[in-house]
């Protein structure tokens, strides 16, 4: 397999971006993102895992459902080794995860409202426990302990059925599940924008995405459309606190941040939290764009959300940006415009092509280029974060420094497609491949929409000066 043929930057590109950065007070970090190889498997991909005994990252498929083994012992010659099929437990693969030789695939039932299962399973796909866990699991992950595996129980709504949203806690010393209902509340109640989850049902709050302490003590849970984390003590079983994400200023008008994925770190600050904040509307609120609605007392058309304008007050679905917490979800650092702010500077120079800059700006009026995947490394006392851009076909890369407190934000660079002229990349799911004597720490990206892995390797800069 040939590398990709890729450009992120030309030297111009490369120097309007170093002025941007600099004139809000950035130090660029020594590491840059090139592109390796990419490989195609032929249908959408979703989610990777990375199995470090076998040297193999294991991709869940958007159908058929599959997981594929991918070899990854050279990193610019990446390999199918197999697929494993869990079609007779669940139609839909939502998530894979792997720990000390031990894989487990979170997997939908049949219809999706029933409770989800997760099937454990080696590197050869021969299985060694299957159990029940809540509605959807939407995501599956293990703690660094290798003690539990901890699933998000989505829950979303389908005919007519709205099973409550939870996260299952799977005990790998006898395979016990405990399920965490993350809320008590049973009367109907519509939720908004404003309402805290502990005031709303459970059937209204969907857990999206977990991160587990370093320590294994605590689960971060994202609920997307609730715009909130669930702290849950991972031992006990319990739901310790919620913490509501507040709202970031977007085109002028409110926006929700509303994250999909959610990473947590130590550092030598303590730890550290970062979303990436898609944003995500319930069916019932309407339209996620931006449109026109008539204000019965004044008497003219403003602008707003199609749906959940309470009081007249325009909102959005989405701050379009990441966000840094600290271990309290005390917000640290946003990095509010600058995904739109640094890809307009790149079409200006160059670095993006009319085309792609059209399609981006297409998505200005709805939830922007629509940040969802992250993963991190730390390189140094640098701990480096990137971030897909769903809408934009493009990665985003970050790094957090001492004190620890603020979001640099690197580069962004386009993910290269097998079809040039066609739909954008459309990166799901990221995932950090650790370096090894013979390769550096590897990005790995999958595709939703072509169905390909892309690799990048994740290494020291050359200079970025002009001539």
């Amino acid at each position: 397999m040939q590398p990709v043929t890729h450009t992120p930057f030309t030297p111009r590109a490369f120097a309007a971006l170093g002025a941007l950065l600099a004139s809000h007070g950035v130090l660029a970090q020594d590491a840059r993102l090139a592109p390796i190889a990419q490989l195609e498997l032929g249908t959408p991909t979703e989610i990777a895992a990375y199995d470090p005994q076998s040297n193999c990252i294991l991709v869940t498929l958007a159908e058929p459902a599959e997981v594929v083994v991918i070899d990854v012992s050279d990193r610019h010659d990446p390999h199918e080794v197999r697929r494993i099929g869990f079609h007779d437990v669940g139609p839909i693969i939502n998530s894979v995860a792997c720990k000390d030789g031990l894989c487990a695939v979170a997997l939908t039932a049949e219809p999706s409202t029933h409770p989800g299962s997760v099937v454990f399973f080696d590197i050869e796909g021969t299985r060694t426990h299957t159990v029940q866990v809540g509605a959807m699991p939407d995501m599956v992950t293990f703690t660094p302990d290798a003690k539990h595996v901890l699933t998000a129980n989505e829950g979303e709504p389908a005919g007519g059925i709205d099973p409550d949203g939870s996260v299952s806690v799977i005990d790998l010393a006898d395979y016990s599940v405990h399920t965490v209902e993350l809320s008590t509340v049973t009367d109907a109640a519509p939720v908004t924008w404003f309402t805290h989850p502990k005031d709303a049902p459970a059937s209204m709050i969907e857990p999206e995405y977990i991160a587990v302490a370093p320590d294994s003590s605590v689960a971060y849970v994202v609920c997307q459309e609730n715009n909130s984390v669930a702290m849950v003590d991972i031992e006990h079983g319990e739901l310790l606190s919620w913490h509501w994400l507040g709202t970031a200023e977007v085109g002028g008008m409110e926006a929700l941040r509303q994250p999909d994925t959610i990473i947590a770190f130590d550092t030598p600050e303590g730890l550290r939290i970062v979303t990436a904040n898609e944003g995500d509307p319930r069916e019932e609120w309407g339209s996620d764009g931006v449109t026109k609605y008539q204000d019965p007392e004044q008497g003219k058309t403003e602008v707003a959300s199609s749906s959940i304008a309470e009081g007249r007050k325009p909102v959005r679905f989405g701050a379009q940006s990441i966000s840094l917490y600290n271990s309290s979800v005390t917000l640290l650092d946003d990095s509010h415009d600058a995904f739109v702010r640094t890809i307009a500077a790149m079409h200006s120079e160059g670095a993006v092509n009319k085309r792609t800059a059209k399609i981006i700006a297409k998505r200005d009026d709805k939830r922007g280029v629509e940040p969802e995947g992250l993963a991190h490394t730390l390189l140094g006392e640098t701990e480096h974060i990137f971030v897909g851009l769903e809408r934009a076909g493009m990665i985003a890369h970050f790094a957090c420094n001492t004190p620890y407190t603020s979001l640099e934000l690197i580069e962004i660079v386009q993910i290269e497609t097998p079809d040039e002229g066609g739909d954008l990349a459309s990166p799901e799911g990221l995932l950090v491949v650790p370096g090894s004597e013979d390769a550096s720490p590897t990005l790995v990206v999958t595709d939703e929409v072509h169905g390909t892995l892309t690799f990048f390797s994740i290494a020291a800069a050359e200079s970025t000066s002009t001539p």
